[in-house]
């Protein structure tokens, strides 16, 4: 008798030994493909019909592949209970139904997915022996008999390979000198297809292909270097032949290029939270006296980093990173503690992380030096902004700002401060979420426009937090990255965010607009995940060569699959589940991707992702979308602004008899109220221009509240005194 290890085998042992077996023979076959550096295996079978039941096991040699995922298709209802994948090299494959199934010839039973460990030709066979042998019967309970090819994978195809190297010695000639040029995509594309591969820490990259003319490319990762040739253009017509296409890169001009990125992948209120943050050097030289300064919400209690060299003042983080070396990456944890008595759920949090060193150096460009900042504050019930000019020249043409409250643009202007000025503006508060959005001087290096905000100065309007990442930050530059979050409780542990979120349900971006996304995962499972893999297709309204891997919580490999999808792999990984460790059960990864250039109107750009752990079936988080829109922001223009104290002028204050009052020569429509501490009316006016005079007259001594208006706009307020 033959071992089962299906419940349904055992009540139909008898009647299996019972019956003749049967002449029908089900044919599996295998076909091999690829998808980026990964090996897919597509079993298929002839002849399945009325199948009632099937057990079989796979072997592999595990020193030369690693299983990566098993998935079938859902005709058959098979799913991942169906496979017992815990011993490397052997896979168990069990199935049944309560009535007998048929599918077409050809149909796929299941595909397995490899990574390459060892390029030697390997083999997949199907195992018929104890204490698995292979089981197939049908709905009549007869035992079927089978057919196959075992198939060797890897077995002679050709390879397109090589390195990518810095040319240390400047002969555009690849030497032992060399040094090896990590993370670089590599572009292949023939007539049919364009695909890409990262450089691994070797320089080194490798891509199966089939036969065809192709033109491999380096893409530079800056304007810093310049492959010595371009492109290389090989013919593929033999089998088992590695074709080396090599590239030899040479600086521009010595330059270090820094860049910094910060992220977490949830604030949860009263808890410890971390950040990651991940820094490089994509320079053709070192940077020395390297920094990165991390400023914290006020709200954000610092805890504990794992690097050293760091200093705490207060709310800013400084960590030394020294010396880091051109082509050097690394990353480190900063954690924090959402402070419990000062913030409420949906409250957002920033931090902000900007690198620096001592060879700094500003890309050129046709920039006068103006850099423009600002801030926005509650001050009692109004609101002021503060535009100032930090650097090292006036700004030469007046710059458009805006002033949004919510998601609605209610003032507009223009500014043009001189080096080092100051320009205060006030607003009268409503209550909502405002941002103030200025323009930058044209050919600034570091970006095209500045920005700030002021959460509801009033804490008990909460509705309006959702407001805040609704617009993007100023962290175009590479040197600063600004990570922003609303406080939560509970959350979906299994999702991807995008900012900016987009304007309005529609998620409305302005074209060229960058959109950094994060995919958040967290094991809810009953036992440790040792690999996570995650697949995401990438929109093509997106530059998939335009993408910067960002921060994540573990260390992981990405790969560009043929189809352009992007595929994270998180290798032992050992992510534990939430009921063990509900902190260390979360994981997330980010990237940066720019648009396509000039999208037309309309154009909607959407992102899913599928969760792998270990060998489950895919979690699919939520679709995110994007559309693009043109001055899509509601204008309800208000000009009008609050006085600030040194544009209402009253003097002499305290006065007698006589009060001369002040407004600035363009406000329109003047008028006054003046009260009393009780919030009597005293006396009101209309004002001919903008100076006037309040006489004592009959009023007692003390003080008085002036109210100055606009076109019936109340613009201003100041506590008068008479003696």
């Amino acid at each position: 008798m033959k071992i089962s290890l299906n419940t349904l085998f055992v009540g139909l042992i008898l009647l299996i030994n019972a019956l003749s077996l049967n002449s029908q023979c089900l044919d599996f076959s295998f076909e091999e493909s690829t998808d980026g550096s990964d090996l897919l295996i597509d079993m298929r079978v002839d002849n399945f019909t009325d199948i009632l039941a099937i057990q079989m096991a796979f072997g592999y040699p595990p020193e030369n592949l690693q299983l990566l995922e098993v998935t079938s298709d859902a005709l058959l209802g098979i799913n991942s209970s169906n496979f017992n994948l815990n011993n490397p090299g052997y896979i168990a494959f069990v199935w049944n139904d309560a009535i007998g199934n048929s599918i077409a010839d050809g149909t796929s039973l299941m595909q397995f997915r490899f990574q390459v460990l060892d390029p030697s030709p390997s083999a997949i066979i199907i195992l018929d022996q104890s204490p698995l042998e292979v089981e197939i019967v049908n709905n009549d309970f007869e035992e079927l008999c089978y057919t196959t090819e075992n198939i060797i994978i890897n077995d002679p195809r050709a390879k397109i390979l090589g390195n990518i190297t810095h040319d240390i010695d400047a002969n555009c000639t690849e030497s032992p000198d060399d040094k090896p040029l990590e993370g670089w995509k590599v572009k292949i594309s023939s007539d049919t297809e364009t695909f890409y591969k990262f450089t691994n820490s070797s320089g080194q990259y490798i891509i199966p292909v089939d036969f065809g003319e192709y033109t491999i490319e380096v893409v530079p990762i800056n304007d810093l270097w310049s492959p010595c040739i371009a492109s290389k253009t090989v013919l593929v017509d033999t089998e088992g032949i590695d074709y080396p296409v090599s590239f030899v890169i040479n600086p521009e001009e010595e330059s270090s290029a820094l860049s910094v990125g910060i992220k977490a992948a949830r604030l949860r209120r009263c808890f410890d939270n971390d950040y990651q943050i991940v820094y490089s050097n994509d320079g053709t030289v070192a940077s020395t006296n390297t920094i990165i300064e991390i400023e914290l919400d006020d709200n954000l209690d610092f805890v504990d980093a794992n690097i050293s060299g760091v200093a705490v003042i207060g709310q800013a983080v400084s960590v030394n990173l020294g010396t880091v070396e051109s082509g050097e990456s690394g990353n480190f944890k900063v954690t924090v503690n959402v402070n419990c008595d000062n913030t409420v759920l949906g409250e957002v949090l920033c931090a902000e992380a900007e690198i620096s060193s001592d060879d700094s150096m500003i890309p050129p460009s046709n920039w006068n030096g103006a850099v423009l900042v600002t801030e926005i504050n509650c001050e009692g019930d109004s609101v002021e902004v503060i535009i100032t000019n930090i650097g090292n020249n006036d700004v030469i043409s007046a710059l458009d700002f805006i002033v949004i409250e919510d998601d609605v643009m209610f003032h507009s202007n223009k500014t043009d401060p001189t080096q080092s000025e100051q320009r205060s503006f006030k607003y009268e508060d409503k209550g909502g979420v405002y941002r103030v959005v200025v323009d930058q001087p044209v050919g600034y290096p570091y970006g095209t426009f500045e920005t700030d905000f002021v959460q509801p100065c009033d804490d008990d309007n909460a509705g309006s937090y959702e407001f805040v990442s609704m617009f993007p930050n100023a962290d175009d530059a590479p040197v600063v990255d600004i990570e922003c979050h609303e406080v939560i409780g509970s959350y979906d542990p299994n999702d991807i965010l995008a900012y900016p979120v987009g304007y309005r349900a529609e998620h409305r971006i302005d074209a060229n607009q960058d959109i950094e996304y994060t995919i958040r995962f967290q094991n809810t499972g009953t036992d440790t995940a040792f690999n996570i893999a995650i697949e995401n297709v990438i929109d093509p309204s997106l530059d998939i060569e335009s993408l910067i891997p960002g921060s994540a919580s573990h260390d992981y490999v990405l790969t560009i699959l043929e189809n352009g999808s992007l595929r994270f792999d998180f290798y032992n990984v050992l992510l534990p589940d939430s009921i063990a460790n509900m902190s260390g059960s979360n994981g997330f990864v980010s990237y940066r991707v720019s648009q396509k250039l000039d999208l037309p109107i309309g154009t909607q750009i959407s992102n899913t992702a599928d969760i792998y752990f270990d060998f489950n079936d895919a979690i699919v988080t939520n679709t995110y979308s994007h559309l693009i829109g043109e001055e899509f922001i509601e204008v309800i223009l208000d000009n009008k602004t609050i006085l600030l104290d040194n544009e209402l002028v009253a003097a002499p204050n305290p006065a007698v008899d006589i009060m001369r009052v002040e407004v600035p020569e363009t406000t329109k429509d003047v008028s006054y109220i003046l009260y009393n501490v009780n919030g009597m009316i005293i006396n009101a006016a209309n004002c001919p221009s903008n100076v006037f005079y309040i006489n004592k007259g009959m009023m007692s001594s003390g003080i008085y509240i002036l109210e100055i208006k606009s076109e019936d706009h109340t613009i201003g307020r100041k506590k008068l005194m008479f003696n």
